[in-house]
């Protein structure tokens, strides 16, 4: 695209930036690249002056996605530019073969390693375009330290339409600026200082909490990572096996993730029957009608995995058990106090306090709630979402669960290098939600 075509930013205003979000930006390392990568599969490939508009028109009203993050005396703060060039935020890859998962998870394992351009707004997007049956699929990338899922999602449906005929471009009518609101603490917590105090206690907690086993999915990460999914599967598998047991969608997904994790293991020959591996879950903590902030509001929540259990139901009930002790505590609210006083720390400090942190743990496990709806991408329908969770110090391995229109999609992010054929393990997550959904039956 020539100079004329580059994007003229809206007059966003330079803003501080929060001090959780400096805690992911510094996460960033050359071995695990701090940096959100989602994908909607497309019936029909949009036109490059499509997307071209698309971003113009939509994408920029949000103020980070025009903006370059700057570091000055007082910290660092979003900064707006002038223009964007689509030469750099906006590319376009024609392929001779179908657009399938194969053919995106090949052009993510060249993408994934490359850092952003820390001159200019940390996004770009990339466009999968068959030459032959004309099927597409649009890459995202941006960085953590833009926005969580909450926020992810309330860009998709942003840049998306709900009809393949809509006609101009909604106004971004959400605030974009002001006081994210965090959901308030359960009752049952007490008082001010009861909460206060429990906080204090699970920081302790965690602190004290003994490292994770480093036989599984840790180590010293290497630059090439391997990214992959399952196809779609109806999300009334997870409704149904979760309406057996009453638990919630979330627990199953972690039960077959503990199923899925020992599986693999006594695959790859290692000893499980004495050990439990302990799982980052995250734990959204924004009021979703502030979601267009951006900004990262939610937090890592320490879990330990039943994966020494055999039996797939007692993994279930046993995992629901634990994510029902971490609701009714102070723990989300105590490793959300961590993130955010590790933005204030010196860049070092946080590295140390980080590694502390991460190494109670052996993955990270996400769920992430898409438009329950079919969308419209400039006007190709949006056939599949998938998305991968970042992983970050000796962490080498993010699981997610991703459900879109009546969909799910699970899906592997992991260290080519510390992670033995990853393959099994997606082929392990599918098989533990049959067995749950027999069960069920």
């Amino acid at each position: 695209m020539s100079e004329a075509a580059h994007w003229q930013a809206p007059p966003h205003a330079p803003q501080a930036m929060g001090w959780r979000d400096v805690t992911w930006l510094r996460m960033d390392a050359p071995c695990n690249r701090m940096v959100i990568h989602w994908v909607a599969f497309l019936e029909q490939s949009p036109s490059l002056a499509q997307l071209h508009e698309l971003v113009g028109r939509r994408l920029l009203a949000y103020p980070r996605f025009a903006q370059r993050v700057r570091r000055g005396l007082l910290g660092y703060r979003w900064e707006p530019v002038a223009s964007l060039d689509p030469a750099y935020h906006l590319q376009e890859r024609v392929l001779p073969q179908a657009v399938d998962a194969a053919a995106v998870e090949a052009s993510l394992a060249d993408w994934v390693p490359e850092a952003l351009d820390p001159q200019r707004p940390l996004w770009q997007w990339r466009l999968l375009r068959s030459s032959t049956d004309g099927t597409a699929a649009l890459i995202v990338r941006h960085h953590h330290c833009m926005t969580d899922g909450d926020g992810l999602v309330h860009m998709l449906r942003h840049l998306s339409d709900g009809a393949r005929q809509a006609v101009g471009h909604p106004r971004l009518e959400d605030p974009v600026r002001g006081r994210c609101r965090h959901v308030p603490p359960p009752s049952a917590l007490g008082s001010a200082l009861s909460r206060w105090l429990g906080t204090a206690w699970q920081v302790l907690r965690l602190s004290l909490l003994r490292r994770d086993s480093r036989m599984h999915y840790r180590g010293r990460p290497g630059r090439q990572k391997c990214l992959m999914s399952s196809p779609s599967l109806p999300l009334d598998q997870f409704r149904q096996v979760a309406r057996r047991h009453g638990v919630t969608i979330n627990d199953v997904w972690l039960g077959v993730v503990a199923g899925a994790l020992r599986r693999h293991a006594q695959t790859l020959g290692w000893s499980v029957d004495d050990t439990q591996l302990r799982a980052a879950v995250t734990y959204n903590l924004r009021q979703r009608e502030d979601a267009a902030m951006m900004g990262n509001h939610f937090t890592l929540t320490a879990l330990a995995l039943p994966t020494h259990l055999a039996e797939a139901g007692q993994r279930l009930r046993a995992v629901s058990q634990g994510m029902q002790a971490i609701k009714t505590s102070c723990h989300p609210y105590a490793t959300l106090a961590l993130m955010t006083c590790m933005g204030c720390l010196p860049r070092f400090l946080q590295s140390l306090a980080m590694g502390l942190f991460t190494s109670k743990g052996s993955l990270v496990s996400t769920n992430l709630q898409g438009p329950a709806e079919h969308r419209y991408l400039a006007g190709a329908r949006i056939r599949e979402f998938h998305c991968w969770v970042p992983q970050t110090g000796h962490t080498a391995l993010g699981l997610m669960l991703s459900t879109y229109a009546g969909q799910a999609v699970m899906s592997v992010s992991c260290d080519a290098k510390l992670v033995p054929q990853p393959g099994l393990l997606l082929s392990a997550l599918q098989e533990e939600l049959r067995l749950l959904l027999v069960a069920a039956t």
